[in-house]
């Protein structure tokens, strides 16, 4: 899948470079075309995530600041979801604090314990990341492990380019989506779990995760998405009811939890928040953007 989206790419900036047209809205058309990892176009230009961000995706950026920037550095530091949020919430979920983020079992399960501006941060790193692979793959620059690539870099000429006479101007802007974005987010059903539309009341509300009273369980959060079980559709996943999700402005989140009943959930779909906790998470949404600075 990723080699199929780099390889568009790469034609696509053939193509730009060698029509006579105005390459900037030939290229925005051409590149709308290319999905991001993860997306699904919910508007013009505009692709949300599938599924919630995983720990899996999580440790991944922690890997790479630590590799980067060492283990005892203040930017790894500031990756490390807060562990403590399993103590303050309930006693019954302590022994949570020590594998949730790394245990295997997990790695398919959304990232929780994580503030709003590290949420921020994985995103900006998100995009630094698919931008630069798609570079690479398309040639315009090489691999360079000594450095760190980001979109900054590339359009201020700090990254050598091995094509100079190639012209990149769009870009792909990972973030949290807003308001209004959210509400183009809310028209997907979640072909997983229906129990939350506003189409029709649940016939037995206490199937619901988050009406169910035991609040000790081995799995509070639900994975993000089965790929092996489920069928290949395109809609967006557990948009309600498993983990809120940090919206771009400041405190706030769409969507409840398994925190939350049913009731809350329907009643309101913002919810603000002030710090992490253990259900809350958070999706990207992604744009192609010009690069204007």
């Amino acid at each position: 899948m990723r080699l199929i989206l780099y390889l568009k790419f790469l034609s696509i900036i053939v193509l730009i470079n060698s029509c006579s047209i105005n390459k900037e809205s030939l290229q925005l058309e051409l590149i709308k075309n290319i999905t991001p990892p993860n997306g699904i176009l919910i508007s013009e230009n505009i692709y949300c995530d599938q599924t919630e961000v995983s720990n899996f995706e999580w440790f991944c950026f922690m890997n790479w600041t630590e590799e980067k920037f060492g283990l005892e550095s203040q930017e790894y530091l500031n990756t490390c979801p807060d562990k403590d949020v399993w103590k303050r919430a309930d006693s019954c979920n302590l022994s949570m604090d020590q594998y949730y983020l790394t245990n295997p079992a997990y790695r398919d399960y959304p990232v929780i314990g994580i503030s709003q501006n590290q949420a921020n941060n994985f995103s900006k790193w998100r995009s630094d990341r698919v931008f630069e692979y798609m570079l690479i793959d398309a040639g315009i620059i090489k691999e360079d492990t000594s450095i760190i690539f980001t979109v900054q870099k590339f359009f201020t000429n700090q990254i050598e380019r091995l094509n100079s006479d190639i012209e990149i101007i769009y870009y792909p802007e990972f973030r949290l989506p807003n308001i209004i974005e959210r509400k183009n987010i809310l028209k997907y059903t979640d072909s997983i779990d229906n129990n939350y539309s506003l189409k029709y009341k649940p016939k037995n509300i206490k199937l619901i995760r988050s009406d169910i009273l035991n609040p000790c369980r081995e799995f509070p959060t639900r994975i993000c998405y089965n790929y092996k079980s489920a069928k290949k559709v395109l809609n967006l996943y557990n948009i309600r009811g498993n983990v809120s999700e940090w919206a771009y402005e400041e405190n706030i989140t769409y969507g409840g939890s398994w925190n939350n009943s049913y009731y809350e959930i329907i009643q309101s779909d913002i919810i603000e928040i002030e710090k992490q906790n253990i259900y809350t998470g958070f999706r990207n949404i992604c744009e192609y953007k010009k690069w204007n600075e």
